[in-house]
C-alpha cells in the first residue's frame, strides 16, 4: 500500500485517495446500523465536516490539524439538533426524514455561494501542513502527501472497527478496485494488439478457400452453392458422416446437382460434427498458412423462436470451436422457411447515391 502510488498514474492517484475517502465513510456507517435504523444523512453529515473544516482553514485561518477536530466537533452539533425531530420517527418514517434533512442541507450548499461556493464548492482552500521543531513546514497539499495523510485515517479506522464489520469493507473494496483495473488493462491491452501504428499501410489481398459445410442436398444447401459460386473464388463442399446411409444418399444427390464440383466426406463414428471440420480447417492453415479459409454455413429460419430450437443450430457451436484459428471466417446463409415479401424501397437520402448496392470495381489486377 506504501509503495502504490509510486507505481500509478496520475490519475489514478486520485482515484486511491477518493477511494480511502469512502473506506472511512462506509467504515464510519457502520455505528449507525448498530443503532437499527438506516439513514440517509449520514454521506451529508461527512459534507458538514468537510464544510466545516475548510470554512474554518480559509475564514478564520485556522491550521489544518486545529480545523479538523472542529469539523468533527460541527458534525456533531448539527447530527444533535437533527436528533430531535429525527428520534421522533421510527422504521420508514426515519428513513425518509434523514433523506429530507440531508437535502436539505446540501441545497443550502448548493444554493449560497457565500460562504458555501454554490455547486462548485470552496476553491483555494489553504493546504496542510506538518512542522517539526527546527524544521521548515512541510505542505500536505500535494496528491502524493494526501494519499498517505488519508491512508493513515482509513488505517486507524480500519484497525479500531475491523471485529466490528471493517473488515468486510478493508478487503471488498481494494478486491472491486483490483478487479477494475484488471479490466482497465484489458482494454488497453486490446487498444495496443489493434493499433496500426506500426504497419505503413494497407495489408495485400490474400487467397481465399471456401469451404461449403452440407449437411445434406436440399434448397438450402443449393442457396449455399447458389452464393459461393456467386463470389467467383475455388471452393470445395464438406460432409460429415456421421451415418454411412446417409453419406451415400449426400453422395447421389450432391453428384446429380453438381457432377463437376467436388465432395470431401469426413469420416465420424462417433457422430462428432466439430471435430472433424477443425480438424480439416487446421490442416488447410498448415498447406495454405497465408489463405483465408472461409466456412460456409447454413441456417435455416423458423417463424419463431420455439420451432427455431427444434431444428439443429449448429452455427453457434461451429463459430465457437473455429474462432481460436488465425484468418477463419464463418459466414452464414440464411434460408428462411416461409419467406417474406421483400419490402418496398424507401426514398434515397437527398445527396446520396440512388442504390444501396456497392460500386463493381472488377477483378483486381493480376502482376506477373
Amino acid at each position: 500500500m506504501a509503495a502504490l502510488p509510486f507505481v500509478v498514474r496520475a490519475y489514478q492517484l486520485d482515484f486511491l485517495i477518493f477511494l480511502l475517502i469512502n473506506v472511512i465513510l462506509v467504515v464510519s456507517y457502520r455505528l449507525v446500523t448498530l443503532a437499527g435504523e438506516w439513514s440517509l444523512v449520514h454521506v451529508v453529515m461527512m459534507g458538514v465536516g468537510a464544510y466545516a473544516s475548510a470554512l474554518a482553514a480559509k475564514l478564520l485561518g485556522f491550521p489544518f490539524w486545529l480545523a479538523l477536530p472542529a469539523a468533527g466537533i460541527m458534525s456533531a452539533l448539527v447530527a444533535f439538533v437533527l436528533s430531535f425531530p429525527l428520534f421522533r420517527m421510527k422504521g420508514f418514517y426515519f428513513l425518509i426524514g434523514s433523506f429530507a434533512a440531508g437535502e436539505a442541507i446540501r441545497l443550502t450548499w448548493n444554493k449560497f455561494r457565500d460562504p458555501f461556493g454554490g455547486p462548485k464548492g470552496i476553491k483555494l482552500i489553504p493546504a496542510p501542513e506538518a512542522a517539526l521543531p527546527g524544521m521548515e513546514p512541510i505542505s500536505l497539499g500535494g496528491p502524493l502527501a494526501y494519499y498517505f495523510l488519508t491512508a493513515v485515517v482509513m488505517i486507524v479506522f480500519a484497525v479500531t472497527k475491523f471485529v466490528q464489520g471493517a473488515w468486510i469493507v478493508v478487503i471488498l473494496i481494494p478486491t472491486l478496485v483490483w478487479l477494475f483495473f484488471r479490466i482497465h488493462h484489458h482494454y488497453q491491452e486490446v487498444r495496443r494488439r489493434l493499433s496500426v501504428s506500426d504497419l505503413a499501410g494497407p495489408l495485400p489481398p490474400a487467397p481465399i478457400i471456401h469451404l461449403v459445410l452440407i449437411s445434406h442436398v436440399h434448397a438450402a444447401a443449393l442457396r449455399q452453392v447458389q452464393f459461393v459460386r456467386s463470389l467467383g473464388f475455388r471452393w470445395v463442399a464438406v460432409h460429415v458422416a456421421t451415418d454411412e446411409d446417409k453419406a451415400a444418399e449426400v453422395r447421389r444427390k450432391w453428384a446429380r446437382f453438381f457432377p463437376n464440383d467436388p465432395l470431401v466426406v469426413l469420416p465420424s463414428p462417433l457422430r462428432d460434427l466439430v471435430g472433424p471440420i477443425r480438424r480439416y480447417v487446421v490442416r488447410l492453415r498448415a498447406e495454405h498458412p497465408d489463405a483465408f479459409i472461409h466456412v460456409i454455413m447454413s441456417q435455416i429460419l423458423m417463424d419463431n423462436l420455439v420451432e427455431q430450437a427444434l431444428h439443429q443450430n449448429t452455427t453457434v457451436i461451429f463459430k465457437l470451436a473455429l474462432q481460436d484459428i488465425p484468418m477463419v471466417v464463418v459466414t452464414d446463409v440464411a434460408y428462411p422457411l416461409h419467406p417474406k415479401p421483400p419490402e418496398p424501397i424507401v426514398e434515397a437520402v437527398p445527396g446520396a447515391q440512388n442504390t444501396a448496392a456497392p460500386i463493381d470495381r472488377g477483378p483486381p489486377a493480376r502482376t506477373t
